[in-house]
């Protein structure tokens, strides 16, 4: 077998790819490669000796910055394979003034007769390290959003570009009521009410084109149910920019838009009540002046039928229009009209108290069937009469409360055509508050409004 020539080792140290250096027994550098010297020229280091002859481990023992605590492992790493261990390995930063690097260290030991080295290599891998650690934060960027998607209320989902459904959080199903399997592969379309006029592939086309990012819809749920959703939507591209599916956060607003009509027509009742307010005062002024003699006679009535309507007003502040029965409410609201009226009033039915939204609804019905009947209906006419009852009714599973307001008497010539804010109040209102249908009917003898209350809405005592 032929052996290699003398200086055969020496040329393949000197070759390397790697930056390498020899160590002795003390750590005394007694050579370098044309890498390590190359590496020293591009880094400012001694370029008159290259460390040669200087001592790598106290090199390290002097090391600063970012590499400073790796220097320190560097440092026992090579005294232990030194004294006998086969092979130290690490990995560290050695940035320069304008690229962060990052190099692999091997130092393995080199017995010569009775003699020990180490041969110390250090490999550039700042392209792996980086493609590594790109890796590391997509995982974590990854799981980040997994864990955002899958702790939120919100309906997180996405479907592709026929608008198939692709994910599915469990926003999505508490939202709808479908679970993942049973919806992951149907149309988006299977969420739309029957009659719903935008289909899927005009959304994803405006969505894609960046014309439609925020915006609401009605939506149906597996049982039926439809909801008032806010939808935020976007176009996800792979990494040739191609759109490859569509995003979208649903967040449920239907308490909210129920809330928003509520809230404007309370709003508006609130001025409508006001102007009442004014047209009851005029009323009074005017009757109590028909009835009366002198001014001071008329100043005593007038007054304290004043201090009746600011008495009932008291009543229902104080009351908070929580836990009123529903007899106090009706004669609070009734009596404030009723005095030196023409007509008569009859009030009856069981006890029931009514809850805090039922108040709300059932006592703005009755002011304007009052303020009504003041200004042109029962109140106002000679032979005029108002019943006011309730009961309770069975309903299937669960009993309701019928509540009646009838008006008799009355010779009207001309049944109300235009339907203004008070028929909002006495039918709309009922409606959102009550989750109940309200009738209002005319004619030409009298006037009866009718509600079917559900049982959630009072308590029988």
């Amino acid at each position: 077998m032929q052996s290699a020539p003398a200086n055969f080792y020496e040329s393949l140290f000197c070759s390397s790819y790697d930056e390498a250096v020899i160590l002795d027994e003390d750590g005394v550098i007694l050579d370098v490669n044309e890498k390590w010297k190359q590496f020293t020229r591009d880094n400012g280091g001694d370029l008159d000796s290259f460390y040669l002859n200087q001592n790598y481990l106290q090199i390290c023992s002097v090391s600063d910055g970012e590499s400073r605590a790796t220097a320190s492992l560097v440092k026992d790493g090579i005294e232990k394979v030194l004294n006998g261990e086969t092979e130290f390995r690490c990995e560290y930063p050695c940035h320069s003034p304008d690229v962060k690097r990052w190099f692999e260290l091997t130092a393995v030991p080199l017995q010569v007769v009775n003699k020990r080295y180490a041969i110390i290599n250090h490999r550039n891998i700042t392209t792996r390290h980086v493609q590594t650690q790109q890796t590391i934060d997509s995982g974590l960027q990854k799981n980040m959003l997994a864990a955002i998607v899958a702790s939120t209320s919100d309906a997180v989902l996405s479907f592709d570009l026929e608008g198939n459904i692709l994910t599915w959080n469990d926003g999505a199903m508490a939202l709808y009521g479908y679970t993942e399997d049973e919806i992951v592969g149907r149309s988006m379309e299977e969420l739309y009410p029957d009659d719903w006029p935008v289909r899927i592939g005009e959304y994803r086309d405006q969505i894609v084109a960046g014309k439609l990012t925020n915006f609401q819809v009605v939506r149906k749920r597996k049982d039926g149910g439809l909801r008032n959703v806010a939808v935020s939507s976007a176009p996800v591209r792979d990494e040739h920019g191609e759109v490859v599916f569509i995003s979208n956060i649903q967040r449920d607003i239907t308490e909210l838009k129920t809330n928003e009509e509520h809230l404007r027509l309370i709003t508006g009742e609130l001025s409508h009540r006001a102007k009442n307010q004014l047209a009851i005062v005029r009323s009074i002024s005017n009757q109590t002046a028909r009835n009366v003699d002198s001014f001071p006679e008329f100043k005593k009535k007038f007054d304290g039928r004043l201090s009746s309507l600011a008495n009932s007003i008291d009543l229902l502040v104080q009351r908070n229009w929580s836990a009123v029965s529903l007899d106090t409410l009706c004669r609070s609201q009734i009596e404030l009209f009723s005095g030196g009226t023409i007509g008569t009033v009859d009030i009856s039915g069981p006890e029931v108290v009514l809850t805090p939204v039922a108040v709300e609804a059932i006592g703005m019905a009755m002011h304007e069937l009052a303020t009504n009947a003041v200004k042109y209906g029962a109140l106002s006419q000679t032979g005029g009469h108002i019943s006011v009852s309730w009961k309770l009714l069975p309903e299937t599973d669960n009993e309701c409360l019928q509540i009646v307001w009838q008006e008799t008497g009355l010779n009207i010539d001309e049944i109300p055509s235009r339907q203004g804010f008070g028929h909002i109040v006495l039918t709309r209102l009922a409606q959102s508050s009550l989750r109940s249908d309200a009738r209002l009917n005319f004619s030409h003898q009298g006037l009866r409004w009718e509600i079917l209350v559900p049982a959630d809405f009072y308590t029988r005592l």
